[in-house]
This record gives C-alpha cells, structure tokens and sequence, in this order.
C-alpha cells in the first residue's frame, strides 16, 4: 500500500511563481517542498502564496500529507500554524488522513507529532482502515502501541466487515500487535459481521501463535479454553471449521488439541436449504480434494482445491 505520488508527476498547475527580485527560488512546488522537508523554502513560499497550503495534488493529498510521509517535524508544525484546525484530518480521495501516510511510511515521530496536534486516530479510509487498522496490517507495532497509548484512539473500532485491530492482528497472525492490543485492553470475543471472533480468524489463516496467544489471554480472563475454542459463528461454525476450510494442517491438529469438537454440526445454506455437516466430515472431504487434486495434477487437469472462501 503506498500513498504517495508518481514522482513522474506533472507539477505545473502547483507551481507558485515567487517576485522578480527572488527568481532563485521561481518557480516552486508546495509538495516537492513538503517531500523535501525544506521548511525555509516552505516559509518564503507561503509569506508569498499564503494560499498554497490549502492546495491539492492529484491524488487529494495535502503538503501536511507530504511532510508527514517524510517525517518533517517543522513543516508539520509550521503548516499546522498556518492552516484551519481542520486540515490536520485533511483527506486525499481515498479517505486518508496524513495520519494514515504517516503510519503507512512507519514513521513514528510524525505520527506522535500529528496526534499532539489534534488528529483523529479514529477515521477510516475508503478501505475502512483506521491508523491502528493499517499499523496491525503493515506490522508496524511501535506504531500500534503509540497509536494505543493515545487516550482518544478507540481499541475496539469496527473497520470492514466489522474487523477490530484485534480480529485483524489474528488474521495476519501479528502476535506481536496482538499482545500489545491485549494489554491495552481489547475486547477478546468481539464478533465481527459474520459472527467470527477473533479464534476463528485465527484458526482460518492457520495462525497457530495467534490462537496460542488469544486462547491464553482468554484463560486469563476467564474464557475456558475448552469453550473459547469452540465458540460458532452466525453458520454454527466452529474454529475448527473455519481450520478445515483454511487448509492448515497444523491449525486443524492445535484446535482439536486444545479440545475443539470434531463432531460440531455446521449449518451451510445449500441450493436454499440448511444441512448440517460437521468438522470431521469438512476435514475428509478437503483431505479426500487434495489427494484428488495431487493425481490431477500428474495428469495436468488439476485446478487445485476448491475451498469456500472467507473474507476475513
């Protein structure tokens, strides 16, 4: 994911062009400034063109989207001084704020910068990912824990399909954003849209660690293990199931290990009727496929498993 621009851009419609007696610094670009971190430069500009901060790029972006991406802390606090309160939440077209580049570029000094000045931890994109959301999926976990030491920036925010940090930090077995999200005090059994808890994005991506740690911080807590680890879905399905469906051996062996119930009956909707199945029959059937799919594929008529898909 990467929100900056093509630096083949064109830049004309954004230069400002400076009085005679300064041609040295005519013409210039307000972003090339901002990307460069040139804050004297910057200075001159604005006492010339006040009216070049509330300009846009192609993509929407702001100069504060720029000098956060580059983690130019005095442009920051220079464009802050000047522009309305507002524009620290400023939006490019696809709904990020320069919080999210800053996080997307992992840096850290702009993103406490922008969160002292009065950011929203708590926006989310077009794609629905706040700040946190993008800091779990790129795994940048300094970030996760200075964005979660902020009193505002909300743990349990839903983002697509109603994914907290949480769900996400399961499903991307980010077991380092994982913990530190426990410790800040996350929700542990939250569902998401399709009533999946967190154990379930776990078990489907097969992320053993994330399973290991979320079923421990559940203990803790209160959630026996041999219950967390069968708790179902709006379709009756277990984190065995969802295991199954994944693929991951070594998921399917840890959650029956830690007590799932291969007998548990499923309910998928087929051809408009309900019909039970349960974990045992799910784990034949994708082991019986995939014997099937390795002789086709000597044969070369093999298109590999057809396994249900679960956006997680």
């Amino acid at each position: 994911m990467n929100f900056r621009r093509d630096p083949t851009r064109q830049t004309s419609c954004y230069a400002y062009v400076i009085e005679d007696e300064d041609q040295a610094l005519a013409p210039l670009d307000v972003f090339e400034l901002a990307e460069k971190g040139d804050l004297a430069l910057l200075e001159n500009l604005v006492r010339k063109s006040p009216e070049v901060l509330s300009e846009k790029d192609e993509c929407g972006a702001t100069p504060l989207h720029h000098a956060a991406a580059g983690e130019h802390i005095p442009l920051i606090l220079f464009i802050n001084s000047v522009i309305e309160a507002q524009g620290v939440n400023s939006c490019d077209e696809h709904g990020n704020v320069p919080l999210h580049w800053a996080v997307e570029r992992n840096r850290t000094e702009s993103c406490r910068a922008l969160l002292d000045l009065g950011a929203d931890p708590n926006l989310l994109n077009t794609a629905l990912m706040s700040p946190l959301h993008l800091a779990v999926s790129l795994g940048h976990n300094d970030l996760v824990e200075l964005l979660l030491s902020h009193s505002t920036t909300d743990i349990n925010l839903q983002g697509d399909l109603g994914n907290t940090p949480l769900i996400l930090a399961c499903s991307l077995n980010n077991y380092e954003a994982l913990s530190t999200l426990i410790k800040y005090g996350a929700k542990l059994c939250k569902q998401n849209k399709l009533g999946h808890f967190p154990v379930h994005a776990a078990a489907f991506s097969g992320a053993k660690k994330a399973m290991e740690v979320i079923l421990n911080a559940g203990s803790k807590s209160g959630h026996d293990i041999t219950a967390h680890i069968n708790y179902l879905d709006k379709s009756n399905s277990s984190p065995l199931h969802l295991a199954v469906r994944g693929g991951n051996i070594e998921a399917i062996t840890f959650c029956i290990a830690k007590g799932a119930k291969v007998d548990q009956q499923q309910c998928p909707v087929i051809s408009g009727s309900l019909w039970l199945r349960p974990a045992a029959a799910s784990y034949i059937s994708v082991t019986e496929e995939r014997e099937k799919n390795n002789t086709w594929r000597h044969t070369g008529r093999g298109k590999g498993i057809d396994r249900e898909h679960i956006t997680l």
